[in-house]
């Protein structure tokens, strides 16, 4: 019932996007069987809810950057501190429950090795390489990563169109409505 819920209240929301925006088609990502569907649909949600609320400039910017310099060593600290918090947490947990120190120091590494520092949108797709949200699973996030790369294409072109058909235009005014196909 939640994701029919959520279903129902993404499509209200994407209704009612700005008149100012670039429409967007993106095809379709793909969620394999394996992968847990509740991780999936909130690190693919969270990806999807950034790209749409920010502005056409700061996706811009943060793109240029990202083809410019790939993975900086502000990205790299921002995903390492995630995952010492992550891992202290998990740590801080597993205490809780009652395992000894030596045996939750080592549990909480082995369950950081499934875990991957996550984006809120991908450095790729013109994501913020410094805004990590939290860890998650490392297979979905190489998953929706490898798809970007077939996908950030049309994000390019169809802002290039943009501003070849608006010139002049205010990015910090426009924003990106993903269309899905």
């Amino acid at each position: 019932m939640n994701d029919h819920l959520d279903s129902v209240v993404r499509q209200v929301r994407d209704n009612d996007r700005f008149d100012n925006a670039i429409d967007v088609s993106l095809k379709r990502f793909k969620r394999n069987p394996k992968h847990d569907s509740a991780e999936y649909n909130s690190q693919y949600n969270e990806q999807m809810d950034t790209l749409q609320n920010m502005s056409a400039a700061d996706w811009l910017r943060n793109r240029i950057e990202y083809l410019d310099n790939g993975r900086t060593s502000d990205s790299l600290r921002a995903q390492q501190a995630a995952r010492d918090a992550a891992l202290n947490d998990k740590y801080d947990e597993l205490r809780d429950e009652g395992l000894s120190v030596e045996q939750a120091q080592q549990a909480a590494a082995e369950w950081l090795k499934g875990q991957a520092a996550l984006h809120r949108l991908d450095g790729i797709a013109g994501g913020d390489v410094t805004d990590i949200s939290r860890v998650g699973d490392t297979r979905i996030n190489s998953s929706l990563g490898s798809q970007w790369r077939t996908r950030v294409g049309d994000i390019d072109t169809a802002i290039i169109d943009y501003v070849n058909a608006n010139p002049g235009v205010d990015l910090n005014d426009v924003n990106i409505n993903v269309i899905l196909r």
